[in-house]
Protein backbone atom coordinates (compact mmCIF):
# COMPACT_ATOMS: atom_id res chain seq x y z
CA UNK A 1 0.00 0.00 0.00
CA UNK A 2 1.59 3.15 -1.17
CA UNK A 3 0.88 5.89 1.29
CA UNK A 4 1.46 9.10 -0.29
CA UNK A 5 0.06 9.69 -4.22
CA UNK A 6 1.36 12.24 -6.56
CA UNK A 7 -1.30 13.55 -8.87
CA UNK A 8 0.08 15.25 -11.77
CA UNK A 9 -1.25 16.70 -15.35
CA UNK A 10 2.02 15.20 -17.97
CA UNK A 11 1.87 17.91 -20.18
CA UNK A 12 1.90 20.53 -17.19
CA UNK A 13 3.94 19.34 -14.69
CA UNK A 14 5.99 15.85 -15.52
CA UNK A 15 9.40 17.45 -14.52
CA UNK A 16 8.27 18.45 -11.15
CA UNK A 17 6.84 15.53 -10.17
CA UNK A 18 10.07 13.32 -11.55
CA UNK A 19 11.71 15.34 -8.84
CA UNK A 20 9.39 15.29 -6.69
CA UNK A 21 9.34 11.64 -6.46
CA UNK A 22 14.08 11.46 -6.41
CA UNK A 23 12.86 13.52 -3.28
CA UNK A 24 10.13 11.58 -1.80
CA UNK A 25 11.71 7.96 -2.38
CA UNK A 26 14.49 7.86 -0.19
CA UNK A 27 13.23 9.65 2.28
CA UNK A 28 9.52 7.64 2.49
CA UNK A 29 10.91 4.72 0.74
CA UNK A 30 9.92 3.46 -2.76
CA UNK A 31 7.21 1.31 -2.05
CA UNK A 32 5.03 4.41 -0.39
CA UNK A 33 5.01 6.26 -3.10
CA UNK A 34 2.41 6.15 -6.09
CA UNK A 35 2.92 8.02 -9.01
CA UNK A 36 2.76 6.47 -12.70
CA UNK A 37 -0.04 4.50 -14.09
CA UNK A 38 2.99 3.25 -16.48
CA UNK A 39 3.61 1.17 -13.24
CA UNK A 40 0.39 -0.83 -12.79
CA UNK A 41 0.24 -4.07 -14.15
CA UNK A 42 -1.10 -4.69 -17.89
CA UNK A 43 -4.44 -6.47 -17.75
CA UNK A 44 -6.03 -4.49 -14.72
CA UNK A 45 -8.84 -2.11 -15.08
CA UNK A 46 -6.55 1.40 -14.23
CA UNK A 47 -9.81 3.23 -13.09
CA UNK A 48 -10.10 0.72 -10.38
CA UNK A 49 -6.11 0.69 -9.67
CA UNK A 50 -5.88 4.37 -9.24
CA UNK A 51 -9.42 4.55 -6.84
CA UNK A 52 -7.83 1.71 -4.48
CA UNK A 53 -4.73 3.23 -4.71
CA UNK A 54 -5.76 6.59 -3.80
CA UNK A 55 -8.53 5.00 -1.04
CA UNK A 56 -5.41 3.98 0.93
CA UNK A 57 -2.60 6.18 1.19
CA UNK A 58 -2.99 8.78 3.42
CA UNK A 59 -1.88 12.21 1.50
CA UNK A 60 -2.39 13.01 -1.87
CA UNK A 61 -0.22 15.69 -3.34
CA UNK A 62 -2.03 17.24 -6.31
CA UNK A 63 0.63 19.08 -8.59
CA UNK A 64 -1.05 21.82 -9.99
CA UNK A 65 0.87 24.38 -12.52
CA UNK A 66 0.01 27.04 -15.18
CA UNK A 67 -2.02 24.91 -17.16
CA UNK A 68 -3.63 22.62 -14.94
CA UNK A 69 -6.96 23.99 -15.48
CA UNK A 70 -6.96 24.85 -19.31
CA UNK A 71 -5.48 21.35 -20.92
CA UNK A 72 -7.87 20.19 -23.73
CA UNK A 73 -7.70 16.85 -25.12
CA UNK A 74 -7.85 15.82 -28.84
CA UNK A 75 -11.60 17.11 -29.23
CA UNK A 76 -11.06 20.21 -27.73
CA UNK A 77 -12.45 19.76 -24.72
CA UNK A 78 -10.82 20.40 -21.33
CA UNK A 79 -9.40 17.72 -19.98
CA UNK A 80 -10.61 18.21 -16.27
CA UNK A 81 -14.13 18.46 -17.72
CA UNK A 82 -14.78 14.36 -18.59
CA UNK A 83 -15.91 12.61 -15.55
CA UNK A 84 -13.42 9.86 -16.98
CA UNK A 85 -10.19 12.47 -16.69
CA UNK A 86 -7.69 10.39 -14.38
CA UNK A 87 -6.27 13.86 -12.42
CA UNK A 88 -9.74 14.23 -11.90
CA UNK A 89 -11.03 11.32 -10.70
CA UNK A 90 -7.72 10.88 -8.01
CA UNK A 91 -8.46 14.31 -6.64
CA UNK A 92 -12.54 13.66 -6.35
CA UNK A 93 -11.75 9.95 -4.91
CA UNK A 94 -9.62 11.44 -2.43
CA UNK A 95 -11.77 14.14 -1.35
CA UNK A 96 -14.44 11.63 -0.96
CA UNK A 97 -12.58 9.33 1.33
CA UNK A 98 -11.71 12.44 3.36
CA UNK A 99 -8.06 11.80 2.82
CA UNK A 100 -5.47 15.07 2.94
CA UNK A 101 -5.12 16.83 -0.42
CA UNK A 102 -2.40 18.57 -0.19
CA UNK A 103 -2.77 21.07 -3.35
CA UNK A 104 0.99 22.06 -4.68
CA UNK A 105 1.68 24.88 -6.44
CA UNK A 106 4.67 24.92 -9.36
CA UNK A 107 5.39 27.68 -12.36
CA UNK A 108 3.84 30.15 -10.55
CA UNK A 109 0.37 28.70 -10.70
CA UNK A 110 -2.36 30.33 -7.90
CA UNK A 111 -5.16 27.99 -6.89
CA UNK A 112 -8.46 27.19 -8.77
CA UNK A 113 -11.54 29.22 -8.03
CA UNK A 114 -14.41 27.17 -7.11
CA UNK A 115 -15.80 28.39 -10.53
CA UNK A 116 -13.33 26.93 -12.27
CA UNK A 117 -14.12 23.30 -11.16
CA UNK A 118 -16.03 20.59 -12.01
CA UNK A 119 -18.98 19.97 -8.86
CA UNK A 120 -17.55 16.89 -7.51
CA UNK A 121 -13.80 19.07 -7.26
CA UNK A 122 -14.58 22.03 -5.43
CA UNK A 123 -13.69 21.18 -2.41
CA UNK A 124 -10.34 21.60 -3.50
CA UNK A 125 -10.11 25.58 -3.55
CA UNK A 126 -10.96 25.38 0.15
CA UNK A 127 -7.61 23.52 0.85
CA UNK A 128 -4.42 25.24 2.11
CA UNK A 129 -2.09 25.20 -0.65
CA UNK A 130 2.02 24.56 -0.74
CA UNK A 131 3.88 26.50 -3.33
CA UNK A 132 7.36 24.78 -4.95
CA UNK A 133 9.48 27.61 -6.40
CA UNK A 134 12.70 28.48 -8.01
CA UNK A 135 14.28 27.65 -4.29
CA UNK A 136 12.85 23.14 -4.74
CA UNK A 137 14.81 21.74 -1.68
CA UNK A 138 13.95 24.02 1.11
CA UNK A 139 9.68 24.06 -0.48
CA UNK A 140 9.87 20.20 -0.65
CA UNK A 141 11.29 20.11 2.86
CA UNK A 142 8.28 22.03 4.02
CA UNK A 143 5.71 19.60 2.18
CA UNK A 144 7.60 15.98 3.87
CA UNK A 145 7.74 17.89 7.03
CA UNK A 146 3.08 18.03 6.11
CA UNK A 147 3.50 14.40 5.06
CA UNK A 148 5.18 13.03 7.84
CA UNK A 149 2.43 14.87 10.57
CA UNK A 150 0.04 13.04 8.65
CA UNK A 151 1.89 9.74 8.34
CA UNK A 152 2.86 9.93 12.27
CA UNK A 153 -0.83 10.18 12.82
CA UNK A 154 -1.67 7.24 10.72
CA UNK A 155 0.76 5.20 12.16
CA UNK A 156 0.22 5.74 15.53
CA UNK A 157 -3.76 4.92 15.02
CA UNK A 158 -3.29 1.84 12.91
CA UNK A 159 -0.18 0.88 15.59
CA UNK A 160 -2.08 1.97 19.08
CA UNK A 161 -5.66 1.85 18.43
CA UNK A 162 -7.92 3.48 20.98
CA UNK A 163 -6.03 3.51 24.98
CA UNK A 164 -7.45 1.18 27.33
CA UNK A 165 -9.69 2.95 29.87
CA UNK A 166 -6.93 4.04 32.93
CA UNK A 167 -8.30 1.55 35.45
CA UNK A 168 -8.45 -1.44 32.66
CA UNK A 169 -4.48 -0.08 32.03
CA UNK A 170 -3.19 -0.31 35.84
CA UNK A 171 -4.97 -3.60 36.29
CA UNK A 172 -4.29 -5.89 33.07
CA UNK A 173 -1.23 -6.91 31.49
CA UNK A 174 -0.68 -5.41 27.95
CA UNK A 175 2.09 -7.27 26.95
CA UNK A 176 -0.06 -9.25 24.57
CA UNK A 177 -0.60 -6.27 22.20
CA UNK A 178 3.03 -5.87 21.55
CA UNK A 179 4.36 -9.07 21.63
CA UNK A 180 7.89 -9.58 19.94
CA UNK A 181 6.75 -10.68 16.27
CA UNK A 182 4.74 -7.60 16.21
CA UNK A 183 7.56 -5.21 17.40
CA UNK A 184 9.84 -7.25 14.90
CA UNK A 185 7.27 -6.08 12.05
CA UNK A 186 7.02 -2.60 12.88
CA UNK A 187 10.28 -2.19 12.81
CA UNK A 188 10.84 -3.93 9.25
CA UNK A 189 7.91 -1.97 7.84
CA UNK A 190 8.73 1.52 9.28
CA UNK A 191 12.28 2.31 8.78
CA UNK A 192 14.39 1.79 5.64
CA UNK A 193 17.59 -0.25 6.33
CA UNK A 194 20.11 3.21 6.18
CA UNK A 195 17.65 4.76 8.58
CA UNK A 196 17.82 1.73 10.78
CA UNK A 197 21.90 1.76 10.73
CA UNK A 198 22.32 5.44 11.31
CA UNK A 199 20.03 4.56 14.41
CA UNK A 200 22.54 2.00 15.49
CA UNK A 201 25.52 4.18 14.38
CA UNK A 202 24.24 6.75 16.84
CA UNK A 203 24.91 5.18 19.93
CA UNK A 204 27.68 4.42 21.14
CA UNK A 205 27.01 0.65 22.23
CA UNK A 206 25.51 -0.03 18.58
CA UNK A 207 28.72 0.85 16.08
CA UNK A 208 29.84 -3.08 16.92
CA UNK A 209 27.05 -4.43 15.01
CA UNK A 210 26.61 -1.38 12.52
CA UNK A 211 30.17 -2.68 11.71
CA UNK A 212 29.35 -6.49 11.11
CA UNK A 213 26.24 -5.44 8.68
CA UNK A 214 26.05 -7.29 5.68
CA UNK A 215 23.68 -5.98 3.02
CA UNK A 216 21.94 -9.57 3.34
CA UNK A 217 21.40 -9.56 7.01
CA UNK A 218 21.86 -5.86 7.85
CA UNK A 219 17.97 -5.02 8.86
CA UNK A 220 17.82 -8.49 11.28
CA UNK A 221 21.15 -8.05 13.12
CA UNK A 222 19.89 -4.79 14.11
CA UNK A 223 16.24 -5.48 15.00
CA UNK A 224 17.82 -8.36 17.01
CA UNK A 225 20.22 -5.84 18.78
CA UNK A 226 17.06 -3.35 20.11
CA UNK A 227 15.09 -6.01 21.63
CA UNK A 228 18.25 -7.22 23.78
CA UNK A 229 18.83 -3.13 24.69
CA UNK A 230 15.34 -3.35 25.42
CA UNK A 231 15.57 -6.39 27.52
CA UNK A 232 18.33 -4.41 29.84
CA UNK A 233 16.01 -1.78 30.17
CA UNK A 234 17.90 0.49 28.05
CA UNK A 235 16.53 1.29 24.85
CA UNK A 236 12.93 2.86 26.04
CA UNK A 237 15.46 6.23 27.18
CA UNK A 238 17.81 5.82 24.47
CA UNK A 239 15.03 5.88 21.70
CA UNK A 240 13.22 8.22 23.52
CA UNK A 241 16.46 10.58 23.13
CA UNK A 242 16.86 9.95 19.65
CA UNK A 243 13.19 10.64 18.56
CA UNK A 244 11.96 13.86 17.20
CA UNK A 245 8.53 14.55 18.30
CA UNK A 246 7.23 17.96 17.51
CA UNK A 247 4.29 18.12 19.66
CA UNK A 248 3.92 15.38 21.69
CA UNK A 249 0.13 16.79 22.82
CA UNK A 250 -0.98 15.67 19.22
CA UNK A 251 -0.40 11.67 19.84
CA UNK A 252 -2.34 12.47 23.74
CA UNK A 253 -4.99 10.25 22.67
CA UNK A 254 -3.03 7.32 21.39
CA UNK A 255 -0.23 7.43 24.31
CA UNK A 256 -0.23 4.24 26.73
CA UNK A 257 2.47 5.65 28.76
CA UNK A 258 -0.32 8.76 29.98
CA UNK A 259 -1.16 6.25 32.57
CA UNK A 260 2.14 6.05 34.19
CA UNK A 261 2.55 7.56 37.32
CA UNK A 262 4.95 10.77 37.58
CA UNK A 263 6.09 9.90 41.20
CA UNK A 264 9.66 10.86 42.42
CA UNK A 265 9.79 7.13 43.19
CA UNK A 266 8.90 5.82 39.71
CA UNK A 267 11.60 3.80 37.68
CA UNK A 268 10.97 5.89 34.55
CA UNK A 269 9.61 9.16 36.18
CA UNK A 270 8.06 11.64 33.79
CA UNK A 271 8.54 10.12 30.79
CA UNK A 272 5.50 12.38 28.82
CA UNK A 273 7.15 15.53 30.30
CA UNK A 274 10.45 14.21 29.25
CA UNK A 275 9.73 14.58 25.61
CA UNK A 276 7.69 18.02 25.74
CA UNK A 277 10.34 19.87 27.47
CA UNK A 278 12.89 18.73 24.90
CA UNK A 279 10.40 19.55 21.93
CA UNK A 280 10.31 22.83 23.72
CA UNK A 281 14.50 24.05 23.50
CA UNK A 282 14.01 24.91 19.94
CA UNK A 283 11.69 24.19 17.21
CA UNK A 284 12.44 20.98 15.09
CA UNK A 285 12.12 20.35 11.46
CA UNK A 286 11.21 17.55 9.68
CA UNK A 287 14.69 15.65 8.75
CA UNK A 288 16.25 12.57 10.30
CA UNK A 289 13.75 10.09 12.07
CA UNK A 290 11.14 12.38 11.98
CA UNK A 291 7.57 12.62 11.18
CA UNK A 292 6.61 8.57 10.33
CA UNK A 293 9.50 7.32 11.51
CA UNK A 294 9.56 9.77 15.24
CA UNK A 295 5.36 8.08 15.01
CA UNK A 296 6.54 4.46 14.38
CA UNK A 297 9.04 4.74 16.83
CA UNK A 298 7.32 6.11 19.43
CA UNK A 299 4.81 3.37 19.24
CA UNK A 300 7.55 0.90 19.63
CA UNK A 301 8.58 2.23 22.43
CA UNK A 302 5.65 2.31 24.11
CA UNK A 303 5.22 -1.42 22.97
CA UNK A 304 8.69 -2.64 24.18
CA UNK A 305 8.03 -1.18 27.36
CA UNK A 306 4.77 -3.02 27.62
CA UNK A 307 6.16 -6.31 26.65
CA UNK A 308 9.25 -6.57 29.14
CA UNK A 309 7.89 -4.49 31.77
CA UNK A 310 4.09 -5.18 32.40
CA UNK A 311 4.30 -4.56 36.17
CA UNK A 312 5.57 -1.16 35.97
CA UNK A 313 2.21 0.29 34.54
CA UNK A 314 0.40 2.67 36.96
CA UNK A 315 2.40 1.32 39.40
CA UNK A 316 4.08 3.36 42.02
CA UNK A 317 7.01 1.84 44.76
CA UNK A 318 5.92 2.50 48.01
CA UNK A 319 9.03 3.49 50.07
CA UNK A 320 9.78 2.28 53.88
CA UNK A 321 7.47 4.26 56.30
CA UNK A 322 11.09 4.89 57.74
CA UNK A 323 11.16 8.69 59.16
CA UNK A 324 14.73 9.84 58.06
CA UNK A 325 13.80 8.29 54.58
CA UNK A 326 13.74 11.08 51.93
CA UNK A 327 12.73 10.63 47.97
CA UNK A 328 14.42 13.09 46.08
CA UNK A 329 13.36 13.51 42.55
CA UNK A 330 16.48 13.00 40.27
CA UNK A 331 16.43 15.75 37.44
CA UNK A 332 15.19 14.24 34.23
CA UNK A 333 18.00 14.63 31.48
CA UNK A 334 18.33 17.25 28.69
CA UNK A 335 16.58 15.66 25.28
CA UNK A 336 17.89 18.05 22.58
CA UNK A 337 15.95 17.93 19.02
CA UNK A 338 17.56 15.84 16.51
CA UNK A 339 16.61 18.74 13.73
CA UNK A 340 16.09 22.69 14.19
CA UNK A 341 15.90 25.59 11.95
CA UNK A 342 18.09 28.41 11.49
CA UNK A 343 16.31 32.07 11.62
CA UNK A 344 17.67 32.17 7.72
CA UNK A 345 14.86 28.88 7.44
CA UNK A 346 18.03 26.48 6.81
CA UNK A 347 17.07 23.03 7.68
CA UNK A 348 19.90 22.25 10.87
CA UNK A 349 20.78 18.44 12.28
CA UNK A 350 22.00 17.68 15.66
CA UNK A 351 25.86 16.30 16.17
CA UNK A 352 25.62 14.61 19.68
CA UNK A 353 28.36 15.39 22.15
CA UNK A 354 31.29 13.02 22.88
CA UNK A 355 34.21 11.69 20.86
CA UNK A 356 35.20 10.82 17.43
CA UNK A 357 38.70 10.09 15.19
CA UNK A 358 40.54 12.95 13.76
CA UNK A 359 42.74 13.34 10.92
CA UNK A 360 44.62 10.44 9.06
CA UNK A 361 47.76 8.55 8.97
CA UNK A 362 47.62 7.71 5.14
CA UNK A 363 47.01 11.33 3.97
CA UNK A 364 48.90 14.43 3.88
CA UNK A 365 51.55 14.89 6.63
CA UNK A 366 49.18 18.20 7.83
CA UNK A 367 46.24 15.21 8.62
CA UNK A 368 48.77 13.45 10.88
CA UNK A 369 48.48 12.02 13.65
CA UNK A 370 45.13 10.51 13.77
CA UNK A 371 44.39 11.46 17.18
CA UNK A 372 40.89 11.37 19.46
CA UNK A 373 38.71 14.77 20.13
CA UNK A 374 35.52 15.18 22.21
CA UNK A 375 33.13 18.17 20.75
CA UNK A 376 29.75 19.50 22.74
CA UNK A 377 27.03 18.88 20.76
CA UNK A 378 26.00 21.74 18.32
CA UNK A 379 23.78 21.98 15.11
CA UNK A 380 25.24 22.20 11.51
CA UNK A 381 23.62 23.25 8.70
CA UNK A 382 22.11 20.38 6.38
CA UNK A 383 22.77 21.91 2.95
CA UNK A 384 25.31 24.31 1.94
CA UNK A 385 24.04 28.29 2.23
CA UNK A 386 22.44 28.75 -1.25
CA UNK A 387 22.64 32.25 -3.66
CA UNK A 388 18.96 32.58 -2.25
CA UNK A 389 19.47 32.44 1.18
CA UNK A 390 22.88 34.91 0.75
CA UNK A 391 20.85 37.08 -0.89
CA UNK A 392 18.29 37.62 1.83
CA UNK A 393 21.04 38.65 4.18
CA UNK A 394 22.18 41.46 1.27
CA UNK A 395 18.99 42.43 0.95
CA UNK A 396 18.41 43.11 4.66
CA UNK A 397 21.97 45.08 4.58
CA UNK A 398 23.80 42.24 6.54
CA UNK A 399 26.21 41.22 3.83
CA UNK A 400 27.80 42.67 1.00
CA UNK A 401 27.51 40.82 -2.87
CA UNK A 402 29.48 37.62 -3.88
CA UNK A 403 32.18 38.40 -6.25
CA UNK A 404 31.09 36.21 -8.99
CA UNK A 405 28.05 38.40 -9.69
CA UNK A 406 26.99 36.43 -13.01
CA UNK A 407 26.72 33.26 -10.51
CA UNK A 408 24.63 35.12 -7.91
CA UNK A 409 22.09 36.32 -9.65
CA UNK A 410 21.54 33.16 -12.58
CA UNK A 411 18.01 32.76 -11.72
CA UNK A 412 18.59 29.02 -12.42
CA UNK A 413 21.57 28.76 -9.69
CA UNK A 414 19.46 29.65 -6.99
CA UNK A 415 19.33 26.42 -4.85
CA UNK A 416 23.26 26.78 -5.75
CA UNK A 417 25.60 27.23 -2.84
CA UNK A 418 26.45 30.81 -2.78
CA UNK A 419 30.39 31.23 -3.93
CA UNK A 420 32.95 33.71 -4.63
CA UNK A 421 32.94 34.32 -1.11
CA UNK A 422 35.81 35.22 1.35
CA UNK A 423 35.82 33.89 4.99
CA UNK A 424 34.80 37.45 6.10
CA UNK A 425 31.58 37.27 4.01
CA UNK A 426 31.01 33.72 5.03
CA UNK A 427 31.71 34.45 8.94
CA UNK A 428 29.41 37.58 8.70
CA UNK A 429 26.89 35.69 7.15
CA UNK A 430 26.85 33.37 10.03
CA UNK A 431 26.90 35.86 12.85
CA UNK A 432 23.95 38.18 10.80
CA UNK A 433 21.54 34.87 11.50
CA UNK A 434 23.32 34.24 15.25
CA UNK A 435 25.18 31.59 14.28
CA UNK A 436 28.83 31.14 13.52
CA UNK A 437 31.54 29.24 11.19
CA UNK A 438 31.88 25.70 12.07
CA UNK A 439 35.32 24.77 13.42
CA UNK A 440 37.67 22.60 11.56
CA UNK A 441 36.78 19.96 14.50
CA UNK A 442 33.16 20.44 13.92
CA UNK A 443 33.63 20.14 10.26
CA UNK A 444 35.18 17.00 10.26
CA UNK A 445 33.11 15.08 12.68
CA UNK A 446 29.66 16.56 10.95
CA UNK A 447 31.75 14.90 7.71
CA UNK A 448 32.77 11.57 8.60
CA UNK A 449 31.29 10.43 12.36
CA UNK A 450 32.86 9.07 15.20
CA UNK A 451 34.78 6.21 13.23
CA UNK A 452 37.55 8.09 11.26
CA UNK A 453 35.38 7.52 7.97
CA UNK A 454 37.52 8.28 4.85
CA UNK A 455 34.41 9.73 3.07
CA UNK A 456 30.79 10.70 4.68
CA UNK A 457 28.83 7.48 3.28
CA UNK A 458 32.12 5.51 4.85
CA UNK A 459 35.26 4.21 3.52
CA UNK A 460 34.29 2.45 0.41
CA UNK A 461 32.83 2.64 -2.28
CA UNK A 462 35.12 4.71 -3.98
CA UNK A 463 34.11 8.23 -5.45
CA UNK A 464 31.26 8.62 -8.13
CA UNK A 465 29.30 10.41 -9.95
CA UNK A 466 26.32 8.32 -7.97
CA UNK A 467 27.69 10.28 -4.45
CA UNK A 468 29.14 13.42 -5.05
CA UNK A 469 29.60 16.05 -7.32
CA UNK A 470 33.42 16.05 -8.11
CA UNK A 471 36.35 15.85 -10.57
CA UNK A 472 34.61 18.38 -13.41
CA UNK A 473 31.86 15.30 -13.83
CA UNK A 474 29.54 18.48 -14.48
CA UNK A 475 31.54 21.54 -14.81
CA UNK A 476 30.09 23.35 -12.19
CA UNK A 477 28.14 23.71 -8.79
CA UNK A 478 25.06 21.43 -8.15
CA UNK A 479 21.76 22.27 -6.27
CA UNK A 480 21.98 21.44 -2.79
CA UNK A 481 20.49 18.14 -1.53
CA UNK A 482 20.88 16.68 -5.17
CA UNK A 483 23.53 13.35 -3.30
CA UNK A 484 21.42 11.70 -0.89
CA UNK A 485 23.29 8.86 -1.25
CA UNK A 486 26.40 10.59 -0.41
CA UNK A 487 25.60 11.99 3.20
CA UNK A 488 27.22 11.74 6.31
CA UNK A 489 26.37 9.20 9.05
CA UNK A 490 24.04 12.46 10.47
CA UNK A 491 22.33 13.16 7.11
CA UNK A 492 24.83 16.30 6.69
CA UNK A 493 24.89 16.93 2.16
CA UNK A 494 27.66 17.36 0.58
CA UNK A 495 30.41 17.35 2.78
CA UNK A 496 32.61 15.82 -0.15
CA UNK A 497 32.76 17.78 -3.53
CA UNK A 498 30.25 20.29 -4.70
CA UNK A 499 32.05 23.51 -2.94
CA UNK A 500 34.62 23.58 -0.82
CA UNK A 501 33.80 25.50 2.55
CA UNK A 502 35.17 27.80 4.59
CA UNK A 503 36.02 26.75 8.66
CA UNK A 504 36.74 29.22 11.53
CA UNK A 505 40.34 27.93 12.05
CA UNK A 506 43.62 29.48 10.92
CA UNK A 507 45.75 26.79 9.71
CA UNK A 508 48.68 25.71 11.01
CA UNK A 509 50.25 21.93 9.27
CA UNK A 510 51.38 20.78 12.62
CA UNK A 511 48.75 21.82 14.76
CA UNK A 512 47.63 18.23 15.34
CA UNK A 513 51.00 17.36 17.06
CA UNK A 514 49.87 19.59 20.31
CA UNK A 515 46.05 20.54 19.67
CA UNK A 516 44.27 20.52 22.43
CA UNK A 517 41.63 17.14 22.56
CA UNK A 518 38.04 18.72 23.95
CA UNK A 519 36.65 21.22 21.70
CA UNK A 520 39.51 22.70 19.56
CA UNK A 521 39.30 26.26 18.11
CA UNK A 522 42.58 26.01 16.18
CA UNK A 523 45.78 28.34 16.14
CA UNK A 524 45.46 31.70 17.84
CA UNK A 525 46.73 33.46 14.81
CA UNK A 526 47.90 32.50 11.23
CA UNK A 527 48.05 33.86 7.55
CA UNK A 528 45.67 31.80 6.23
CA UNK A 529 42.34 30.36 7.08
CA UNK A 530 40.92 26.72 6.20
CA UNK A 531 38.49 25.20 3.74
CA UNK A 532 37.61 21.41 3.91
CA UNK A 533 35.20 19.22 1.75
CA UNK A 534 36.82 19.45 -2.09
CA UNK A 535 34.92 21.09 -4.67
CA UNK A 536 32.97 20.18 -8.35
CA UNK A 537 36.73 20.36 -9.94
CA UNK A 538 38.64 18.27 -6.89
CA UNK A 539 39.26 14.84 -7.54
CA UNK A 540 39.16 11.80 -5.36
CA UNK A 541 42.31 12.21 -2.82
CA UNK A 542 41.30 16.00 -2.18
CA UNK A 543 36.96 15.25 -1.09
CA UNK A 544 38.35 13.15 1.62
CA UNK A 545 37.03 13.67 4.82
CA UNK A 546 40.31 14.34 6.78
CA UNK A 547 41.75 16.33 3.83
CA UNK A 548 42.61 19.93 4.77
CA UNK A 549 43.72 22.97 3.10
CA UNK A 550 43.57 26.60 3.28
CA UNK A 551 43.52 30.58 1.73
CA UNK A 552 44.63 33.80 2.69
CA UNK A 553 41.50 35.67 3.62
CA UNK A 554 40.91 37.55 0.18
CA UNK A 555 39.21 40.49 0.36
CA UNK A 556 35.58 40.83 -0.39
CA UNK A 557 35.43 40.98 -3.77
CA UNK A 558 37.13 37.46 -3.93
CA UNK A 559 36.35 35.30 -7.17
CA UNK A 560 36.75 31.96 -6.26
CA UNK A 561 33.81 29.82 -8.09
CA UNK A 562 34.30 27.21 -5.19
CA UNK A 563 34.21 28.32 -2.18
CA UNK A 564 31.38 28.49 -0.37
CA UNK A 565 30.23 27.66 3.47
CA UNK A 566 27.89 26.41 6.01
CA UNK A 567 26.93 27.40 9.33
CA UNK A 568 26.77 25.67 13.10
CA UNK A 569 24.94 27.44 16.22
CA UNK A 570 24.89 26.66 19.99
CA UNK A 571 21.68 24.20 21.36
CA UNK A 572 19.41 26.61 22.92
CA UNK A 573 20.67 29.69 21.80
Amino acid sequence: MSRIFISYRRDDSAGYAGRLYDRLCPHFGDDNIFMSIDNIEPGLDIVDVIKEAVASCDVLIALIGQQWLTITDATGQRQLDNPNDFVRLEIKTALEHNIRVIPTLVQGATMPRPSDLPADLKKLSDRNALSIGDIFHPDVDRLIEVAENVLSKSVLQESSGEPPDKGEAENQSNAQKFNLKNIRTLLNEGFTDSELRRLCYDEPDFRPVYDQLSQEMGKDLIIDKLIEYAERRELIDRLLALTKIRNPRKYKKYQPYDNLTNSPTNKYGDLQGRIQRASKSRPTNGLLFGGVAGGMLLVIIVGLFYYFYPDDVGATETPNPAPSQISIPVPAPIVLPQAITAADGSPMVLIPAGPFTMGSDSGDKDEEPTHSVTLDAYYIDQYEVTNARYANCVEAGGCNVPGCMERYMDPDKVDHPVVCVSWRQANTYCQWREDRLPTEAEWEKAARGVDGWMYPWGNEPLPDEALLNFNENIGDTTPIGRYPDGVSPYGVYDMAGNVWEWVNDWYRDDYYADSPTQNPHGPETGDTRMLRGGSWYNKERDVRAANRTRLIDHPVDRRGVSDGFRCVGEPGH
